[in-house]
């Protein structure tokens, strides 16, 4: 009777009998070579047994399951309980135990104009002690941008209240076809100045004759320069492009 369990079956034999036949029960065989020969000795068999019927209760569609059948295919042994495993796909599991993994999305917008503006559809820049937060744009606007479709903008600059502009509708952009950058940053400092004072505004946005610069008028880890996604068409991504040189630069 001991033939019939799989602790027992082939215990004292040198070479697997007992034990390829109970595998064969779930269409499991020993590894060969090409003369047929059975490469795996009793223990090992019994093992490798032991993993394909663990698997075969167990299931295969779970992350566990698909690295047991790979472990399989290619020969190997891996620690594949989930003790030992970095489960980096449940972050209920791995960051916070006990809570409910968090899903973040983004829903795009193809007119948002902070891609062409900035080069980025989402950024924001914190100052340290004595230093301005700072966001420095890399498309190059000395030539002009067209801001007709993609025309929004939504900022906000440390504790004030967000600012939604719209260059395809500000009188300081007479030809939003061919905006130019010294009128989109006047622009910029028509729609912030209620937030802030016109000379602070005159600080918070500027240029260098090629990219637009947003700067936070105070310091600290208060100084802070938000991108929010506007209520419909962003210019970020058209201003500053797909990613700022200078996302926070220092500054005394």
């Amino acid at each position: 009777m001991s033939a019939h369990w799989v602790d027992h079956a082939d215990r004292t034999a040198e070479e697997v009998h007992d034990l390829e036949r109970l595998a064969a029960l779930y269409g499991l065989a020993p590894r060969r070579n090409e003369e047929g020969e059975i490469l795996e000795g009793v223990e090992e068999f019994r093992e490798h047994l032991k993993r394909y019927i663990r698997t075969f209760l167990e299931g295969t569609v779970t992350v566990q399951g698909i690295l047991r059948v790979t472990a399989e295919a290619l020969g190997l042994r891996i620690a594949d309980d989930y003790r030992d495993l970095d489960s980096w796909w449940n972050q209920s599991t791995s960051l916070n135990p006990g809570s409910k993994p968090p899903f973040v999305t983004r829903a795009m917008v193809i007119d948002e104009a902070a891609q062409g503006v900035f080069g980025f559809t989402a950024k924001r820049a914190i100052g340290t002690s004595a230093t301005h937060a700072e966001v420095m744009g890399e498309i190059d606007l000395s030539r002009g941008i067209d801001l007709r479709q993609q025309n929004l903008l939504r900022i906000k600059v440390d504790q004030q209240a967000a600012v939604e502009i719209d260059f395809a509708n500000h009188p300081h952009i007479p030809r939003p076809r061919a905006a130019v950058l010294p009128d989109i940053v006047a622009a910029l400092r028509d729609r912030l100045a209620p937030n802030v004072a016109d000379q602070v505004a005159d600080q918070v946005v500027d240029q260098d004759g090629k990219h637009l610069i947003l700067r936070s008028p105070t310091t600290g880890t208060n100084s802070k320069i938000t991108f929010e996604l506007p209520r419909s068409t962003d210019a970020l991504e058209t201003l500053l492009g797909n990613r700022s040189r200078h996302l926070s630069r220092r500054r005394s």
